[in-house]
């Protein structure tokens, strides 16, 4: 699609999105993950068999966020930008790719193992501080929307989405709380009362990498079909709070999955360098099949997650893909009090350093 539009485009050429964050909410996915497999457990129809060549979108409507926000977010690598009142060459998306080392990707599998292996010969880990802590940062993009004609719509703004999240727990007793930030406003915080929030590792995993990818494939539909997409999605806000032997078990069960690319060594968007690993689930939205990667970038020394992109294809001929969001992990560890979540305390905090008894 070319377009004219000065609105439009005058919003693309203000698009900075290095200096923006946004991001999907880990906690929320955490509590909402076991329903909506439970969803697809019962109604499964709308997947597609793996290995399904996506269609192009002939819906009429395209909506905001999700899945259809491909083909939307798919404009954007297109679209030309204003410079001195003219048109000039398309840019690339509106999120960068990250610098891929195999930008092609390569079977995972020898990666992996060579990873796990590295995480269990590792130094013992020392003996961890009372509290958890963990800040992400991310940024990504929603479409607005102009209802032209009678039922149809068409984009005319793109909206950037910034957010921080903080998130602490106390390991000896499982309380905590969480915050959001987005756009620079606070949002209501939750608290947890004791044993409501997280034990001292944060979760619990099968012994072995076996009984792992078992436990996440059991129930099958979207997670039996993809199962080192949904492993790799679990894993990055989980990753924190393993200890090396589980994380060593979460990296030989994406060589398990066996739909996990490594795209080699990257530097994420805070310049840390890390490995990068990708898996892909197909979901249909109006009758098109889209298929939407994860990838993660592992720190090589601890394997946590230092970032996460989410990305869609681009729809329009020779465009290249495009990053709908991607998360940094800002920080993670324990503490001996709670850092302030931001510029306030964390919920469930009596300021800064202070934890409510």
């Amino acid at each position: 699609m070319i377009t004219s539009d000065s609105t439009l485009l005058r919003d693309l050429a203000d698009l900075d999105p290095a200096a923006g964050w946004t991001g999907t909410d880990p906690a929320t996915a955490d509590r909402t993950r076991a329903r909506i497999h439970a969803q697809y457990r019962a109604d499964n129809t709308t997947e597609p068999a793996p290995g399904a060549v996506p269609r192009r979108h002939t819906g009429r409507r395209l909506v905001l966020t999700g899945a259809a926000a491909v083909l939307v977010l798919g404009l954007v690598g297109v679209l030309p930008s204003l410079v001195d009142g003219g048109l000039t060459t398309p840019p690339a998306a509106a999120i960068p790719m990250l610098d891929f080392e195999q930008p092609d990707g390569v079977p995972a599998g020898a990666e992996l193992a060579r990873l796990a292996a590295d995480l269990r010969a590792a130094p013992a880990e020392p003996e961890t501080d009372r509290y958890f802590f963990s800040h992400w940062r991310s940024v990504g993009y929603s479409m607005g929307e102009t209802e032209v004609s009678d039922g149809h719509w068409e984009v005319d703004r793109l909206i950037r989405r910034e957010y921080d999240y903080y998130r602490w727990g106390d390991g000896s007793d499982g309380s905590g709380g969480e915050l959001a930030v987005r756009n620079g406003v606070p949002e209501p915080g939750s608290v947890y009362g004791p044993g409501e929030e997280w034990s001292p590792a944060g979760a619990t995993v099968p012994g072995t990498a076996e009984e792992l990818l078992e436990s996440t494939t059991r129930f099958g539909g979207t997670a039996g079909r993809y199962p080192g997409n949904y492993l790799l999605s679990d894993y990055s806000s989980l990753a924190p709070r393993l200890t090396a032997e589980d994380r060593a078990t979460y990296v030989d069960a994406f060589a398990l999955a066996g739909d996990v690319t490594s795209y080699g060594q990257a530097t994420d968007r805070l310049g840390r360098d890390g490995l990068a690993f990708g898996a892909t689930r197909v979901v249909v939205d109006e009758g098109t099949e889209i298929p939407i990667e994860i990838v993660v970038l592992l720190d090589p020394d601890t394997g946590v997650v230092l970032e996460e992109d989410t990305i869609f294809p681009n729809h329009l001929p020779g465009a290249p893909a495009v990053v709908e969001e991607y998360r940094l992990l800002v920080e993670a560890g324990h503490h001996d009090s709670v850092p302030p979540c931001g510029d306030q305390a964390c919920p469930g905090v009596k300021g800064a350093g202070a934890v409510t008894d």
